[in-house]
Order: C-alpha cells, then structure tokens, then sequence
C-alpha cells in the first residue's frame, strides 16, 4: 500500500475556502429570515389596519341608525366590538345634516396595534338616513 503524503502548505486552503463558503451561506440565511419576518410583520400591519378602518365603518353605521330613531344623538365613546373599539362624534350641521367622525381603534389601552378615522356626511329625509360624503382622514 502505497502512502501520500499532503503538502503542509496546501491543508490550510481548502478549510479557509470551506469557512468562508459557510460565512456566506450562513449570511444569505440571514438575509432570508430577516426578509421573511418583515414581509410577515407587513402583512400583520396591514390586516390591523383594515380591521381598524371597519371598526370605524362600523361607528358611522351605529350613528346613522341612531340618527334614524331620532335627532338627539350626539355620539358614543369605546364601544367594544371584537378585539377593538370605535368612538363615534356627532355634530350637526343644520335641521337635517350630520357629520359623523368615527375613530376605529385595534389593540388594548396600553398599546394600539392600529387606529382609522372615518368622517361622514349624513343626511336625514323621509325615506331614511343616508350618506351624502365620505372621506378617509387617518
């Protein structure tokens, strides 16, 4: 049997290059995680925003009943609906016309995951309330 023998010089080159190829993998792993936590995080974002924008939906639709059984309401505060609130402002305009702001909130009082505010123009004739504007303000 025949024995080779391995030049001192070359046996450091070849774990060099395995170092530096498992540095290189191990910063594009990194990379990827990183990447995928914030496309996660985005996404999250984004479902607590529009949660909160219904919330506030879900104000102006409670004002606009309680201004169909009558003139009197002047809104609510944190009205509890699933994991979020919405506060409801009234203000009247003349004999007829409302605007109703409404303030979606997700999250508890020490901490607000998302907020939308929703203004609305709302009139009241003999057919029933409607809206006559709308407008997104936050």
């Amino acid at each position: 049997m025949k024995i080779t023998r391995f030049d001192d010089r070359e046996g450091g080159a070849a774990l060099l290059a395995a170092l530096l190829y498992l540095a290189v993998v191990s910063m594009l792993a990194g990379s990827f995680l990183g990447l995928t936590r914030m496309t996660g995080d985005t996404v999250a974002d984004g479902r607590w925003k529009e949660a909160a924008f219904y919330l506030a939906e879900a104000g102006v639709a409670q004002a606009m009943a309680e201004l169909d059984r009558g003139a009197g309401y002047e809104g609510d505060e944190n009205i509890e609906l699933g994991d979020g609130r919405f506060t409801v402002a009234v203000e009247q305009l003349d004999a007829a016309n409302w605007r109703v702001t409404s303030r979606g909130e997700i999250g508890g009082d020490e901490h607000t995951r998302a907020r939308a505010v929703v203004e609305a123009d709302v009139t009241r004739s003999e057919d029933g309330v409607r809206r006559t504007g709308w407008r997104r303000l936050r």
